[in-house]
């Protein structure tokens, strides 16, 4: 029961979020974004930290708890340049497909099992992008093509990869270690703001950019963080209770959610399509799981 609502929970609320992040970014700059959102993550962290044991730091635990904040970080970063640039209804399906990665990575890292019938999955997520970029009159392979010529499809695909390495570490740390969820989420988010801290004054305008987006922007960055904060939780509970293919499948329900309600609220093109190649990805992604 736990498994269920702590991982529709975190589906919603990646939903949710992911739209609120399309409209905020309409108006504003990935990096810009990032860095106030990470700032505010922290403030509504930092209650967090009155609870933390201390006894259950160690060195080696917050070197691999800096170590996901740092590649959460560059994902996070290239996922919000890619739903900046790309419709939503069509990089919301690209991102349903990480839950079939972090059973890969599960397989031969955790010794999580792989069916044949999980492979079947992974086939049907492949095609439900095969679907999302296909249209009419198009060669064999010229989707493919399309895709990976498409330097923001790319930028997806490496943040996937980034994520399903931060999944395996956050498996690793909440199952071997004594942190709980509350408190590794409260710690990656201290480390993920120090991150952009750093990266907005080398790439970005500084902290008067960060300044700036929240005069621009700041009442809708407020509820994106509140769903962000409690949406990681959520997630982290998820991996702490169930295999992490199990999890990252629950999680990745949400690219249907936002493929309808995005497409529909931002009015964009071809939504029947892209709602079933949603479709055809979460099926494909939850039978590689679930078999």
């Amino acid at each position: 029961m736990n498994l269920i609502i702590f991982g529709l929970t975190s589906a919603l609320l990646s939903s949710i979020g992911i739209v609120i992040e399309k409209k905020v970014l309409n108006r504003s700059h990935s990096m810009e974004l990032s860095s106030s959102l990470a700032l505010v993550n922290l403030l509504l962290s930092l209650p967090l930290f009155l609870f933390i044991d201390r006894t259950h730091l160690t060195f080696q635990s917050l070197a691999l708890v800096y170590l996901v904040s740092l590649i959460a970080s560059i994902a996070f970063l290239l996922t919000a340049r890619s739903i900046r640039h790309m419709e939503l209804s069509a990089a919301s399906p690209l991102l349903s497909g990480g839950a079939g990665l972090s059973a890969v990575l599960a397989f031969f890292f955790l010794g999580e099992r792989l069916s044949l019938a999980q492979i079947g999955g992974l086939v049907l997520a492949i095609c439900g992008t095969y679907v999302l970029e296909t249209e009419r009159h198009q060669k064999l392979f010229d989707p493919f093509r399309k895709l990976f010529a498409s330097k923001y499809a790319r930028y997806i695909a490496i943040s996937l990869s980034l994520y399903g390495i931060s999944s395996l570490l956050d498996r690793m740390i909440l199952s071997r270690y004594s942190l709980l969820p509350f408190e590794y989420i409260a710690i990656v988010h201290l480390f993920i703001a120090a991150n952009f801290f750093v990266a907005t004054h080398i790439f970005g305008g500084g902290i008067r950019s960060v300044v700036q987006e929240f005069k621009d922007v700041g009442w809708l960055i407020i509820p994106l963080a509140l769903i962000t904060v409690t949406q990681r939780i959520a997630y982290a509970e998820t991996v702490r209770v169930a295999y992490l293919g199990i999890a990252s499948a629950i999680k990745r329900l949400s690219g249907l959610f936002t493929t309808i309600i995005g497409g529909e609220l931002f009015h964009e093109s071809h939504l029947v399509r892209k709602t079933i190649a949603a479709s055809i990805v979460v099926a494909g992604s939850i039978l590689v799981v679930l078999s």
